[in-house]
């Protein structure tokens, strides 16, 4: 062997070895992770996108990388050392199909009939990268994962998408009826390759429905779906400051006398990260602050862009989070992946905590005493507060008929 082929294949061989050292695992080299997306199909927690910090550590010196993987949990998954779910890797993964976008602040669509979830919006790593998309013979189209058989697939197209803008930082849900609401969110050249200019802020709520595959855009904040109409109403009690990039779930009681709002974190007006916890009980629209009591002015690990997925129908996974406080470099739970659970019910008063690891034996949604102090009834429901304590607004005083009747859904059939 000459000495130039030996050199060669030393040389070749030290590229490998230092790209193998480079290569991360997405759990054991786990540190940190913000703005991805998640949502919970049978009782499965699915982590899409965003990005991630590894390391021991995250100092400035570190920057964030796109997750390619898509990681999983099962809820009840916690008879471990952890007492948290454990999180996995081995589900199909982006690397596999190079068409199939990693993607920040995107909204899942959660399609629990049929066990699928769809991605829509978010913004891509550059504006290239979004532009690239936005050229291909693909376009910006829906992608979607099913959970059963552990395949992607893009979503058929039709006319009514062609006005469809793609946006990010939006707010999505999903009704029982299969449709999934898209509210507000930003354009950006990041998100929508067809975008010129600056970020522009979307006030309107657009609609997907999965059985048909056709988009909806409605005018423009309580959304009557059934009518498709906004109403607006004055709330009371200990009203949270101004913020952006929050996450929140809902649970109710058991009679569906009240409709309570979770709400974790985000941002203040001046871009400061926020750790409280509110609650927004309906249809009473009263505030109540449940943590920390008393209110803290500042939080020295405040976040935004986290997401909050109510698992069980009684407690709430809060997962990452983009810390604003620079000086931080502590990792978030690495060993567990940057969980931190949320007991929401009665359970919080008999463990004196609503910061605890996940329970799995806990079948239902008991009204905590916090939240019967304000609206009355008990752990079962039966709320006395069944109306604003300031009244009904005037633009919203039909909403009075609405809370007395009940919406009912057609039965789904499968999307085939």
């Amino acid at each position: 062997m000459g000495v130039t082929q030996a050199l060669f294949l030393t040389l070749l061989a030290l590229a490998l070895a230092l790209a193998q050292q480079n290569i991360k695992d997405p759990i054991a080299d786990f540190c940190r992770r913000q703005r991805h997306q998640t949502c919970v199909i049978d009782g499965k927690l699915y982590i899409d996108g965003g990005q991630v910090y590894y390391g021991g550590s995250k100092d400035n010196e570190s920057v964030a990388e796109q997750n390619i993987w898509l990681i999983w949990e099962d809820t009840q998954d916690v008879a471990n050392e952890f007492a948290f779910p454990i999180q996995r890797a081995n589900l199909s993964k982006r690397v596999k199909d190079a068409t199939i976008p990693s993607v920040n602040n995107c909204v899942p669509f959660p399609d629990a009939f049929n066990r699928l979830f769809y991605l829509f919006g978010g913004e891509h790593a550059s504006a290239s990268a979004s532009a690239a998309r936005a050229a291909s013979s693909q376009g910006f189209i829906l992608y979607f994962y099913d959970t059963v058989y552990n395949t992607w697939n893009r979503s058929s197209s039709d006319a009514s998408q062609a006005s469809i803008s793609w946006p990010a930082f939006g707010a999505g849900t999903v009704s029982d009826t299969g449709v999934a609401y898209y509210y507000g969110g930003y354009l950006t050249e990041k998100s929508d390759g067809a975008w010129r200019g600056g970020d522009f802020i979307l006030n309107g709520l657009l609609s997907y429905d999965m059985g048909t595959r056709r988009w909806g855009k409605h005018q423009i904040h309580l959304f009557d779906i059934a009518n498709s109409r906004w109403y607006t109403q004055s709330a009371t009690g200990d009203i949270p400051k101004a913020r952006r990039g929050f996450c929140a779930g809902v649970v109710w009681a058991e009679d569906y006398s009240s409709y309570n709002i979770y709400l974790f974190g985000g941002l203040s007006l001046d871009g400061a990260g926020l750790g409280d916890l509110y609650v927004l009980s309906l249809p009473s629209f009263q505030w109540k602050l449940i943590w920390p009591t008393p209110q803290w002015a500042t939080f020295p690990g405040g976040r935004g862009r986290s997401s909050c997925d109510v698992f069980n129908g009684n407690q709430t996974l809060i997962i990452g989070g983009d810390f604003t406080d620079r000086s931080i470099s502590d990792c978030d739970v690495p060993k567990i992946g940057g969980q931190h659970a949320l007991l929401l019910g009665q359970e919080n008063v008999e463990l004196s905590a609503w910061w605890h690891a996940p329970l799995d034996n806990i079948t239902r949604y008991r009204v905590p005493d916090e939240i019967v102090k304000k609206i009355g009834g008990d752990a079962q429901g039966h709320a006395t507060a069944t109306s604003p304590v300031m009244g009904w607004d005037d633009e919203a005083r039909d909403l009075a008929v609405y809370q007395k009747t009940s919406f009912n859904a057609e039965e789904r059939t499968a999307t085939t």
